[in-house]
């Protein structure tokens, strides 16, 4: 059974995988060009942390929130994820504020290629893969902690991950977010299908569009513009939050480990990510 420590140290792990692992696996899947190099590599990169999670004897953590919910959670789960998408770019605005937008330049680049190789890279995967390693390993892991420590440490090191001050704020929100459909609902196919949604939507809106649709170039005056239409939609993604924390059973508490959220592990993960932040700025 994982104690809180484990996930950060799986954490730290995997974020060292993601900076050193990526051009070694690039390098040696050179035969593989494109799409298929970028499915490898992404293959590689959250397929190897999660086999050894799953080797090291931590299988239920995993296998506990495979349970299937039901249909109406994972519906109310695709339903948040569109009526977020204004939030979520709204956030994503303030933040290219401050920040370079290096999103939109990646959505952009897909545009010449065929729409299903930008679903499965920028929607399918991401929503299996990080929601089985943020909220399935690093949150479930947290399990013997209130709710609110569990989500808010997974939920930046899920930021974190990105490796990117841009996508920070508004993933971090999002992380708070699955975290509670994956707490509240005992499964990650809600969080999934959430997730799955927001990514989807995103890489529809750049592959139709030839401006783009991360909020690369907004003002002030922008932000200002789009206020009344995130606060109807935020209002609603709340009542379906409320829906279906009023709808469901009380969650079943997995078993778990008390422990230290904010240890040595979590501390390393925010100074690599805080040097990475500045060594490409």
């Amino acid at each position: 059974m994982p104690r809180p420590t484990e996930a950060t140290r799986f954490a730290l792990c995997f974020l060292l995988l993601l900076i050193f692992g990526s051009p070694f696996f690039s390098a040696l899947l050179a035969p593989a060009q494109g799409f298929t190099l970028q499915i490898l590599s992404t293959l590689l990169l959250y397929g190897l942390p999660l086999f050894g999670f799953w080797a090291l004897g931590c299988r239920t953590t995993l296998t506990g929130r495979l349970r299937w919910p039901g249909l109406w959670p994972v519906l109310v789960g695709v339903l948040l994820g569109l009526f977020l998408q204004p939030t979520l770019m709204l956030l994503s605005a303030l933040s290219t504020l401050f920040f370079p937008n290096d999103v939109a330049t990646a959505l952009q680049s897909y545009q010449n290629g065929p729409f299903w190789q930008m679903a499965v890279s920028i929607a399918l995967l991401p929503a299996l893969l990080e929601e089985l390693t943020f909220r399935g390993v690093i949150f479930g892991s947290y399990s013997g902690l209130p709710f609110w420590q569990g989500a808010l440490a997974s939920a930046a090191l899920f930021a974190m991950s990105h490796l990117d001050g841009q996508q920070f704020f508004y993933a971090f929100v999002m992380g708070i977010l699955l975290a509670f459909l994956a707490f509240r609902t005992g499964s990650l196919f809600p969080s999934m299908a959430t997730h799955f949604t927001i990514n989807f939507c995103q890489s529809t809106l750049a592959y139709v569009s030839s401006a783009p649709t991360t909020s690369a170039s907004w003002t002030w005056m922008d932000v200002v513009q789009v206020l009344p239409l995130t606060g109807i939609t935020l209002a609603i993604s709340l009542g379906l939050l409320l829906f279906l924390h009023h709808h469901l059973p009380a969650p079943k508490i997995m078993p778990g480990l008390a422990g230290r959220v904010l240890d040595g592990f979590f501390w390393a993960v925010v100074a690599i990510f805080l040097f990475f932040l500045i060594w490409t700025w």
